[in-house]
C-alpha cells in the first residue's frame, strides 16, 4: 500500500505545471513552435504527444496521418505505460475524407486522448459525425499559446497609443466567406454600417462590399517574407527571445492602430469548427466584442473571463439553435437587432466598462492557463 501511495505522490508531482505568475517561456522548450505543448514535455513525464499533421502546400512537409504509423507510435506510447495525446495541428483533420477514427477507436478503453480545441458541446462532432469512440480532451493548446505570448510581451514592451477614432466599432474581413459578407450586408441593411470601420481584403468580394465598404490591402506582416525556418510551426518571429506566431504580431499592430472600442467579428465559419483568434483578441486588447459564428460561441470565451461579454452586451443570440442557414441569419439579425443600442453608442459604453476590461486582458490569460493545466492534471484522476 505504501508502494502505490509514494507511486501516486511521484505521478502528481510529474503534473506540478509552473503557476502562471512563475511561467517563464524564456526557459520553456518549444515543441513544434507551441511553449504550450513544451511545458507537457517538460511537466509531463508520463504523457506521449504523438502529431498529426497534414501535408499541404503550406502547411507540413511530412505526414504522420499514415494509419500504421499512427497505431504504432500509440502502442509504443501505452507499452512504455504512458498517458498518450493524440495531437492535431488543423482543421484539416475535420475534412470527412480524413479518416482516422478507425486507429483511435480500437484505443478506446486505453488513456489514449483525442486532443481538441472545442469545447464539450462542439466535440461532439467528433463523436457522431466522426464516430470517434477514444477520450477526447478539450486543450485549447493554440490559442492559450499565441495569449501568453501575447501577454509576456505586454509586460515588456512599449506601445504607441493608437490614434482617436470616431468609428463606434471595426468590422474585418479577410477571407472570404458568405457568413462574413452576410454580417457585412445586415450592418448595411440595419444602417448600422455608418458607426463603424468595415475593412475587407479580398478582390472577389461582392461589389456591394467594394461600394461600401474599405479596402484593407496589407496587414502588418507580409506572409512572403516570413523566416523559412519556422514557417510551418507555430513560431514565426521572434520578439524579445519570444517566438511568436504573425497573429500575436498582430494583436500588438491592431492595439497600436485601432482605438475602437468594441469590434464586431465574423469568426472562421458558422458551423461547428474550433473558436479561433477572431473570438480571443478582442478581449485580450480589452475591448468590447460581438462575435458572429455557431451558436454559443460567446459561451466560449465567457468562460475564461473574470469580466465578460454579460456585462456590456446582449447575449440573447448567443443561444440561437440551429446549423441551417435560415439559423445563421436568425442568429446573426438578433445579435445586431438587440445589440443596436451598443454599437450606436459604443463609445460612452466603453467608459463604463473600461477599467474592467483592462483588468480582464490578464485574467483571460490567466484562466486559459489555469484551465489547461487542470485538464492536464485530470487526466489521472
Amino acid at each position: 500500500m505504501l508502494l502505490i501511495f509514494l507511486k501516486g505522490i511521484l505521478k502528481a508531482n510529474m503534473y506540478e505545471l509552473p503557476d502562471f505568475n512563475q511561467l517563464n517561456l524564456q526557459q520553456t522548450p518549444l515543441v513544434h513552435g507551441f511553449y504550450t505543448l513544451g511545458l507537457i514535455e517538460k511537466y509531463c513525464s508520463d504523457v506521449l504527444m504523438v502529431f498529426m499533421r497534414l501535408t499541404r502546400q503550406d502547411q507540413w512537409s511530412g505526414s504522420d496521418i499514415d494509419p500504421h504509423l499512427l497505431h504504432t507510435k500509440i502502442t509504443k506510447g501505452l507499452d512504455q505505460n504512458k498517458t498518450v495525446l493524440v495531437v492535431p495541428f488543423d482543421e484539416h483533420v475535420m475534412s470527412d475524407d480524413y479518416d482516422f477514427s478507425s486507429v483511435l477507436n480500437d484505443y478506446e478503453h486505453d488513456q489514449v486522448y483525442f486532443v481538441t480545441e472545442m469545447d464539450a458541446e462542439q466535440s461532439l462532432y467528433w463523436r457522431f459525425q466522426k464516430k470517434l469512440k477514444c477520450k477526447i480532451l478539450e486543450l485549447p493548446f493554440i490559442l492559450l499559446n499565441d495569449a501568453l505570448c501575447y501577454h509576456t510581451l505586454r509586460q515588456t514592451k512599449t506601445l504607441a497609443s493608437a490614434p482617436d477614432s470616431h468609428h463606434n466599432f471595426l468590422c474585418m474581413i479577410n477571407r472570404s466567406e458568405d457568413s462574413k459578407y452576410n454580417l457585412c450586408k445586415m450592418l448595411l441593411d440595419l444602417d448600422l454600417s455608418p458607426y463603424g470601420l468595415i475593412t475587407y481584403r479580398d478582390d472577389s468580394a461582392p461589389d456591394f462590399v467594394k461600394t461600401n465598404f474599405v479596402k484593407n490591402a496589407s496587414g502588418p506582416l507580409d506572409p512572403n517574407n516570413l523566416p523559412t525556418k519556422n514557417r510551418q510551426e507555430a513560431g514565426q518571429v521572434y520578439d524579445n527571445n519570444i517566438l511568436v506566431s504573425g497573429l500575436v504580431s498582430n494583436y500588438f499592430f491592431l492595439e497600436q492602430n485601432y482605438s475602437t472600442p468594441l469590434i464586431i467579428n465574423p469568426e472562421s465559419t458558422v458551423g461547428i469548427f474550433p473558436n479561433t483568434e477572431k473570438s480571443l483578441w478582442p478581449a485580450l486588447l480589452g475591448r468590447m466584442y460581438l462575435i458572429y459564428g455557431h451558436q454559443r460561441v460567446m459561451s466560449w470565451i465567457q468562460r475564461f473571463c473574470s469580466y465578460g461579454p454579460e456585462h456590456f452586451c446582449d447575449l440573447s443570440f448567443d443561444h440561437v439553435e440551429g446549423y441551417n442557414e435560415n439559423d445563421h441569419l436568425a442568429r446573426l439579425e438578433t445579435m445586431l437587432v438587440k445589440n443596436t443600442d451598443l454599437i450606436k453608442n459604443a463609445q460612452v459604453i466603453y467608459k463604463e466598462h473600461k477599467h474592467k476590461l483592462d483588468t480582464n486582458r490578464t485574467d483571460i490569460v490567466k484562466n486559459m492557463y489555469n484551465f489547461f493545466v487542470q485538464q492536464l492534471c485530470g487526466l489521472h484522476r
